[in-house]
């Protein structure tokens, strides 16, 4: 259970309701009673604690609300009570990412959109000389009006790391990049590998490593993420660089922003179709008109030979109505003057015929 709406956390802080609970912390609104603002409160439901003493704590906190960015949910306070141990942050009203996943797979124009805005807040984390390190979707806002927060930026790194990755981890190691999972140092490419997976499960509508934890994280280190092979190429080659197994191959965040916005968005208005379509070959393949009778044979060279059938047909016709009457005629009249059509004459003017009507029908 959660603490009871009303409750006041440092003197300070009167929960007003619960909006949401994640794998290790339940988030409330409140009303800051000092400054008269609502706020989003997250509080820790185990025993975690905030890290070195309370001089660090509040460097900590000062090197989080410095952070300003347009993408960015900033941090304003944190504080321990009763054991618990919570954070302040700016109120978001909107739904998270994995929400939207659940209701529909997104189109390209818009994991578009969303990839580079959380790669741009990304990108200036890092130059910040810091990690989020819980990149998912359920820590991406999506407000009403389309603005896009990443949120929980320093978390980790403000509450004891180590007992968070023991006990915290349930339900997010699906977005864990290989050495997170191996327990090796953690730096900025792992915050892209973790994006990558969430953009593809933007545009599959699943997670791409599901299962429990210990599932999940065998399945990281046994294959890299499966990219669909009906994307775009551009789609395909920057996915797969963001989710390389080693590191150095991933693209840093900045280079990230660009080519997400340089994407193509052909296939936005039927993102489903992206998993079932059979992509064309090449660009030559793409722009070729075909048939619908016989697929791969241009429509004017079947054109052709239907013209080229029809006039031999009716100049059979012709020359067989011809014989049949002048038979006719010579066995009433027999005049002994009048020349009769032989089988060779017959064969030299259906031949010339035809010549005459493939020269006519030739583009």
């Amino acid at each position: 259970m959660g603490i009871a709406s009303g409750s006041i956390l440092a003197s300070r802080y009167r929960l007003v309701r619960m909006l949401g609970r994640g794998g290790m912390a339940d988030v409330y609104e409140a009303s800051d009673m000092r400054l008269g603002r609502s706020v989003a409160v997250k509080i820790f439901r185990q025993q975690t604690e905030l890290s070195g003493s309370e001089a660090r704590q509040r460097r900590e906190i000062q090197v989080l609300a410095r952070l300003q960015h347009p993408n960015i949910v900033s941090v304003f306070d944190a504080g321990t009570q009763d054991g618990l141990s919570f954070v302040v942050m700016q109120l978001v009203d909107g739904l998270t990412l994995a929400t939207r996943i659940m209701a529909a797979p997104l189109d390209l124009a818009e994991v578009r959109r969303i990839g580079a805005a959380v790669a741009d807040a990304l990108s200036y984390v890092h130059s910040a000389g810091m990690v989020h390190r819980d990149v998912k979707p359920a820590n991406i806002l999506c407000e009403s009006s389309g603005h896009v927060y990443l949120a929980d930026f320093g978390i980790v790194r403000l509450v004891d790391a180590t007992r968070l990755t023991v006990q915290g981890t349930i339900g997010t190691v699906s977005y864990l990049s290989p050495e997170q999972v191996r327990g090796e140092e953690v730096d900025a490419s792992s915050d892209v590998y973790s994006l990558g997976l969430v953009l593809l499960e933007c545009l599959t509508g699943k997670p791409e490593y599901p299962g429990s934890s210990a599932e999940a994280a065998v399945a990281r280190l046994a294959r890299p993420p499966r990219i669909p092979s009906t994307l775009p190429t551009d789609w395909s080659k920057l996915l797969a660089a963001m989710t390389s197994p080693d590191g150095m191959n991933r693209p840093p965040a900045s280079n990230v922003v660009k080519a997400l916005r340089e994407l193509s968005t052909s296939p936005a208005d039927a993102p489903t179709a992206i998993l079932e379509a059979d992509p064309p070959t090449n660009s030559t393949r793409a722009m070729t008109v075909t048939s619908p009778e016989a697929p791969g044979k241009p429509w004017t060279s079947r054109l052709r030979l239907w013209l080229v059938a029809a006039g031999l047909v009716a100049i059979l016709f012709i020359i067989g109505s011809w014989l049949l009457t002048s038979q006719i005629q010579g066995a009433a009249d027999s005049p002994s003057d009048l020349p009769t059509p032989t089988a060779s004459a017959g064969r030299d003017r259906l031949t010339q015929d035809l010549q005459d009507l493939e020269e006519a029908v030739q583009p």
